[in-house]
């Protein structure tokens, strides 16, 4: 999926169906992680696929591995078309960022205790070692949030800024407590659906072969539909989101219908979902 190359040591230039950098848990490991649910569901991209999107990027640590950087351009959203069949139509009018400008994003973080320099990181490490990190984060992209003018074809740019901690420690008898607390601001423009705030916090503790793990996603959003004023928005907190596959015979839009009252999307009720997982490493 993607190709690195590492001229000197703790410095790595990479290119392909990259990670797009944003905060820590934006980066966090598929088989390393503490919660059920990863930051997913409120980290509103304008073109990316379970957080990658098409791109070139470098990542160093620096001053004693105290300071990491990340950061490159990547695709982002575009106009084109679609499938590259003869039958298939182009995109139809207006076309959002017609330039074809890249999206530019990177992730800078202070290094308190310990350092990570891999591609993805754990969020939950179970090896004895402890690290604890500050991040602040950010993507602009111009000409790919929200439709601004029909009449003109012009489009709001899109930006999304994040700060965040994450905190693994190393406690005595074979136990650790892992915390991740993320804050998240997305603009696609005055008014749109996918402009406004979230937060991600993610707790556990682990004693020996058994973890415990609780986590919160808040996305306050502001509708266009029902004209808030400037600065306010609606709360709504998801606490381990539906599956993403059929259930039951019930569709997969239908489970997955989470921001209600967005236009063009049916309201949904309240999700309550109690999960039981069990893991088994040798």
């Amino acid at each position: 999926m993607y190709i690195g190359v590492v001229p000197v040591e703790d410095f790595t230039i990479e290119a392909g169906f990259l990670k797009t950098p944003l905060s820590h848990a934006a980066l966090d490991s598929a088989p390393q992680a503490n919660s059920l649910e990863g930051v997913s569901d409120i980290l509103f991209y304008p073109n990316a696929r379970s957080q990658r999107q098409d791109g070139v990027q470098m990542r160093g640590l620096f001053f004693d591995r105290r300071i990491l950087i990340r950061g490159g351009v990547y695709e982002g959203a575009r106009s084109g078309v679609s499938g590259g069949s003869p039958t298939t139509p182009a995109f139809a009018p207006p076309f959002v960022n017609p330039q074809g400008a890249p999206l530019v994003a990177g992730m800078a973080r202070l290094n308190l205790i310990g350092y990570e320099r891999s591609y993805t990181y754990p969020q939950i490490y179970v090896d004895g070692s402890t690290h604890v990190s500050l991040g602040v984060g950010g993507q602009y992209q111009a000409h790919s949030g929200a439709l601004k003018d029909a009449a003109t074809g012009s489009f709001y740019d899109y930006s999304a800024l994040a700060a965040d901690l994450f905190a693994d420690v190393a406690l005595p008898n074979d136990s650790e407590a892992v915390l991740t607390l993320g804050g998240y601001r997305f603009d696609y423009g005055t008014g749109k659906a996918k402009t406004g705030n979230g937060l991600h916090a993610d707790a556990g503790y682990r004693w020996g072969p058994i973890r415990t793990a609780s986590q919160l996603l808040l996305v306050q959003q502001r509708h266009e539909s029902e004209q808030l004023p400037q600065g306010r928005g609606r709360p709504y907190i998801f606490l381990q989101p539906a599956p993403r596959e059929d259930h039951d015979g019930v569709p997969e839009h239908d489970l997955q219908r989470v921001l209600p009252n967005t236009p063009g999307l049916p309201a949904t009720p309240r999700l309550h979902t109690i999960l039981l997982q069990g893991q088994l490493a040798l």
